[in-house]
């Protein structure tokens, strides 16, 4: 039988030269991807496993611009925020927000029948984004209450920043709905007064990338007016920039240490926050509140500090509500040893032909309330005594909000004296 050739034809399915590499190219990309998810992952895991020991920047970032009072908190967020000494926390909490933004538990604008109403407005010592929500005076006080058996809703409307003028287009857009009996005003020695002046804002936020100012004027009957322009711009630009993929960095920033590292070196060559600007300002210009004789503008200051608590009271009393202030100090007012350092590390020498008065700010804006009839409470004197009592001042060592020991000291301080203005709203009605 003759020998017949077998002639091997590839299969149609068999891939020529280009689809093999084709091929390999896809599985070069795919390796690649995962090798950096892996990469991800792994620094992720990492992260979370040393920032329980390591303090590395700042936590927080979750504030947003507002076209009626400035800015405000992404509404239904959590976040962590934190403080760094060095490589070692000074503080860690966890801060959520509700539906409206703002750092407390969800509250309907309709009250419930018999319960009175306290809303808190003010700045960063009212948000108490560094201790958790159960430690901040404010829920200490509707704690407290509550468990004496009288029902109390205590709202928190503070945010970080906020000056008396913020407070006053809080007031109108937002808390007015909430139909309050007392509102309480935090009034911070620090810098409430300075942030109101143009030429005092722009020194302290020079730096800041510019942060929003709302023109704030007195007219020829010292009546004041406030031209919000600034904040509806800024507020117009920050809605383009929170596109989806700037909610999608928002996420990342949150939740991936390898993005957040890398945003942080490009945020370094100039690139601005989610919020439009950077955290960099200046406390120097505000040290001029302790100055005699007082500088003109802050002589122009403390008449708009004036004129803005005389409107704020008038629409509060107008909507059947009480306004109250309470002065907050810093811990330079609380301990000698820290006023003497503040002294001389921070104030140094006055100007020729001036001087430093310590009580100048207290004198002024006491001076201010007792004029206008608005009732308030220095809450330095509290602070003072548990000092005094504890050696603590209330404050965290470097960051200059109080820690959980002030609140306890503010709510200790402001209980007796909100229930008794509460006891008068009852009998009014």
């Amino acid at each position: 039988m003759p020998l017949r050739r077998t002639v091997v034809r590839p299969l149609a399915t068999e891939t020529s030269g280009p689809t093999r590499a084709r091929r390999r190219a896809a599985f070069a990309v795919v390796l690649a991807g995962l090798v950096l998810a892996g990469i991800v992952v792994a620094s992720e895991i990492a992260s979370r496993t040393l920032r329980n020991f390591i303090c590395d920047g700042r936590g927080g970032g979750f504030h947003v611009l507002n076209a009626d009072y400035g800015w405000t908190h992404r509404p239904d967020a959590r976040v962590t925020s934190h403080g760094c000494v060095g490589k070692r926390y000074e503080f860690r909490a966890v801060v959520e927000t509700n539906s409206k933004g703002f750092c407390d538990k969800e509250y309907a604008y309709e009250r419930l029948p018999g319960t009175p109403r306290v809303v808190a407005l003010g700045d960063s010592v009212v948000e108490a984004a560094q201790v958790a929500r159960e430690q901040g005076f404010t829920e200490l006080l509707e704690q407290r209450w509550s468990a004496a058996g009288t029902a109390v809703d205590v709202i928190n409307m503070g945010v970080a920043g906020f000056s008396t003028h913020n407070q006053l287009l809080l007031y109108r857009s937002e808390v007015r709905k909430y139909s309050p009996d007392l509102v309480v005003s935090e009034f911070n020695l620090q810098n409430d007064v300075g942030e109101l002046s143009p030429a005092i804002h722009a020194r302290v936020y020079s730096g800041s990338g510019g942060l929003p100012t709302a023109d704030v004027r007195l007219d020829d009957d010292g009546e004041v007016g406030i031209d919000t322009s600034t904040f509806r711009a800024f507020a117009a630009e920050g809605e383009r920039r929170m596109a989806r993929v700037n909610r999608l960095d928002f996420w990342l920033t949150q939740n991936l240490y390898l993005y957040r590292r890398v945003r942080g070196l490009l945020a370094e060559e100039g690139a601005v926050g989610s919020a439009g600007q950077s955290a960099s300002i200046s406390s120097k210009p505000l040290m001029d509140m302790y100055r005699q004789p007082e500088p003109p503008e802050w002589q122009l200051a403390w008449k708009l500090t004036a004129a803005v608590y005389r409107q704020l009271a008038r629409e509060v009393a107008g909507d059947g509500a009480t306004l109250v202030v309470a002065i907050v100090p810093t811990k330079e007012f609380v301990s000698e040893a820290n006023w003497r350092s503040f002294s001389q590390w921070t104030l140094g020498a006055p100007p020729a032909g001036s001087h430093w008065d310590r009580q100048a700010p207290h004198r002024r804006i006491e001076a201010i309330l007792t004029e206008l009839g608005i009732p308030f409470i220095d809450l330095t004197g509290a602070m003072r005594d548990a000092f005094a009592k504890t050696g603590k001042t209330g404050f965290f060592e470097f960051d200059p909000h109080p820690n959980a020991d002030g609140h306890r000291v503010i709510a200790d301080a402001l209980e007796p004296y909100l229930s008794e203005r509460l006891q008068g709203v009852r009998a009014a009605r």
